[in-house]
């Protein structure tokens, strides 16, 4: 048997996750940002085994931040099985920006929200009789 060394996630980690979590970004694909803060470039099965999430919740997550044009996906021939691919993933732009569009859709919801309060506030309130 090969012995391998997985990365898995640390406090550190997670505190990040909760952060990213915290500007709206989900959940899943706030993990999968977190293995990219310390991954330069992941497949499907190590990005499983670090973040702890199924396949299926991996894959969700990839397409959700492809379609942000977050990632790039490299389709590669698996050795000795012939016929047979994996995908190696990274990050298409710095995280940095990523966390910015994240904040800046953040920003928005917050001045429309307080939009919305200043509108309330101009109407009149009648005192409550009750």
């Amino acid at each position: 048997m090969k012995e391998k060394n997985i990365r898995v996630f640390d406090s550190e980690d997670y505190e990040f996750i909760k952060c990213l979590r915290n500007i709206g970004i989900e959940r899943k694909q706030a993990m999968v940002l977190a293995f990219f803060r310390v991954e330069e470039i992941g497949t499907s099965r190590g990005i499983e085994m670090a973040t702890s999430l199924r396949q299926p919740e991996v894959s969700l997550a990839i397409v959700a931040l492809r379609n942000l044009d977050f990632i790039n996906s490299e389709q590669l021939t698996i050795p000795g099985k012939k016929g047979q691919y994996t995908n190696e993933y990274s990050l298409a732009v710095p995280l940095s920006d990523i966390i910015d569009h994240f904040w800046q859709i953040k920003l928005k919801e917050w001045g429309d929200m307080m939009d919305n309060y200043k509108k309330l506030s101009e109407y009149e309130i009648r005192p409550f009789s009750g």
